[in-house]
């Protein structure tokens, strides 16, 4: 796993588990924790989100 900022974790570890909302939601949160890291460089940026057609929306035929 690469970060976005270019940083790749160690060994990852479980840290805590919560149900901040418990009876009301389903929502779960994970912590991990990571002993190290290694910096490989910026990822490179897409240019587009759409492709190289540089139209956002689809087209129809009509």
């Amino acid at each position: 796993m690469l970060e976005e900022t270019g940083w790749r974790p160690g060994p990852i570890k479980p840290l805590i588990y919560a149900e901040p909302a418990n009876g009301i939601t389903d929502s779960q949160h994970h912590v991990f924790r990571a002993d190290g890291a290694t910096y490989e460089g910026r990822r490179p940026r897409r240019t587009s989100r759409t492709g190289s057609s540089g139209s956002r929306w689809p087209t129809c035929g009509a």
